[in-house]
């Protein structure tokens, strides 16, 4: 056993025998008897013993699973829209840097096309001083399915543009939501079976953030992009930013080259949007490049609202990701400073739907008092892999959560006692009782259809279990 395990034993021993013996050469009697010093540094050392070996097994499994891809030289590709999803696509792929220094002045050339037989070269010189390497296409054809070979890999992949919008009966499809998987400490494998068998037919992948633990370790990024192998090269990934892979100034630059998008203005922050049919996406940097936390600039909330004032007349749903959430009874509660920044954005342009995480629970809530008469659902959807907040299920009257739940499955309308720290600012009862639906701590993602005007959320397990569904129907505002 190591030294640092058994230095509570030796540690309470030595430090008993000194004070006895002060005591003695004092002439005064001797306070314990040694058994019972035994018995006591023996209780210590079991018990550091037990969290060693709790430890070690919890470090095993992230060590495991990161051991599987870290030493991949190459990991991807993925794929992301681009400008206009009807026309453009974004392939990326990591390369090592023994393969970078070795064939920096070589031209690698990636093929593409609409026929698998018929591929077509766009070369590129490869970029010395990224580990990613990428491809911007433009000018393709609208809903039409490419085929496309990286350098590095002899596998064809391929990808399909969106199609142009032609009307509300023609809009129909699904995609998919996830948030926190921190990729690099969780098996995400469970998650993306379940993916697959309940969503096999998703045209691409959100996300609200947290895909790894640590942004500027090159490595969590290939155990993210390599776990998510078998769904990134063919569906379009798209995320906005988290605290864990995007809140510091040291983060910005790794994100910013790992996730290439079509960035309103990175020098401020991560923020974005693109249109598909009729459906609008909006992804905000709530770290603003890792310049600022938790709170958007003055220059994004201006950029949120003049995109959505000048959307197409077409579009019928309105989506905005980002990654700390309004509303929840989770570890972090409710955010009042967001609600107060953008509650009357989304009255003012009918949102129909947030998606957020930073809480590891599932957790729905759909205020029906604004944006009438469908209003709008807010869902925390922080189960996509990483470890569930256990923390809201301790000691009811433990102050250091906003909320406590007494079981994994929380519904506050059939538990008006709020338990928790009763004055905690991240509190909002009146919301919380009156609109919360559901809560859960459990491992999901979101399976989202769009039927026309109709808009509907499933959220579904790891086990198959359609643990909540709704449907809103989307508006046009003229």
């Amino acid at each position: 056993m190591a030294f640092g395990a058994l230095f509570p034993f030796v540690f309470l021993h030595s430090l008993w025998y000194l004070i006895e013996s002060i005591y003695i050469l004092s002439n005064s009697t001797s306070l314990a008897p040694i058994w019972l010093v035994t018995l006591s540094s023996s209780i210590v050392l079991g018990f550091v013993f037990a969290l060693k070996v709790v430890l070690n097994s919890t470090y095993r499994i992230k060590s495991n699973i990161s051991e599987k891809y870290r030493n991949n030289p190459f990991f991807g590709p993925y794929i992301a829209y681009g400008n206009d999803p009807s026309n453009s696509m974004i392939i990326s792929w990591g390369i090592s840097n023994e393969f970078r220094e070795k064939h920096s002045s070589e031209i690698q050339e990636f093929l593409y096309g609409s026929s698998i037989e018929h591929l077509k070269g766009a070369s590129s010189k490869i970029q010395t001083k990224k580990v990613v390497q990428t491809i911007k296409l433009q000018n393709l054809q609208e809903n039409t399915r490419y085929y496309y070979k990286i350098p590095t890999k002899s596998e064809i992949f391929n990808f399909k543009t969106a199609p142009k919008y032609a009307s509300a009966a023609t809009a129909s499809f699904d995609f998919i939501a996830i948030s926190d998987s921190h990729a690099n400490e969780a098996d995400l494998q469970p998650l993306i079976e379940v993916i697959q068998k309940f969503a096999p037919n998703s045209k691409f992948i959100l996300s609200s953030g947290d895909n790894i633990s640590i942004a500027n370790k090159v490595n969590n990024w290939r155990t993210f992009f390599g776990q998510m192998h078998s769904l990134f090269p063919n569906l379009p990934f798209h995320t906005c930013t988290g605290n864990h892979d995007a809140e510091l100034r040291k983060y910005a630059p790794i994100w910013k080259e790992m996730l290439p998008y079509f960035y309103d203005n990175p020098e401020e922050g991560f923020y974005y949007s693109f249109n598909y049919l009729n459906c609008a996406f909006f992804f905000l940097d709530l770290y603003n490049a890792g310049k600022k936390h938790r709170i958007p600039k003055k220059e994004q909330i201006e950029w949120l609202e003049s995109h959505l004032e000048n959307l197409p007349s077409h579009i019928q749903h309105r989506i905005l990701l980002l990654h700390n959430s309004i509303y929840s009874t989770g570890e972090f509660g409710c955010d009042p400073d967001l609600e107060e920044i953008f509650l009357p954005i989304i009255e003012k342009h009918h949102i129909q739907l947030v998606l957020s995480g930073h809480t590891h629970v599932f957790e729905a809530f759909h205020r029906t008092d604004i944006n009438s008469p469908e209003g709008t659902l807010f869902i925390v959807n922080g189960g996509g892999g990483g470890k569930l907040d256990e923390l809201v299920l301790g000691n009811r009257n433990y102050p250091s959560t906003p909320y406590k739940w007494d079981n994994r499955i929380h519904i506050a309308k059939k538990d008006p006692y709020l338990r928790g720290n009763i004055k905690n600012r991240f509190r909002n009862d009146k919301i919380v009782l009156n609109f919360q639906e559901i809560g859960k701590l459990t491992h999901e993602f979101l399976k989202i259809s769009i039927r026309g005007n109709e808009l509907k959320v499933q959220a579904i397990e790891c086990d198959g279990n359609i643990l909540y569904e709704k449907k809103v129907l989307g508006s046009i505002i003229n």
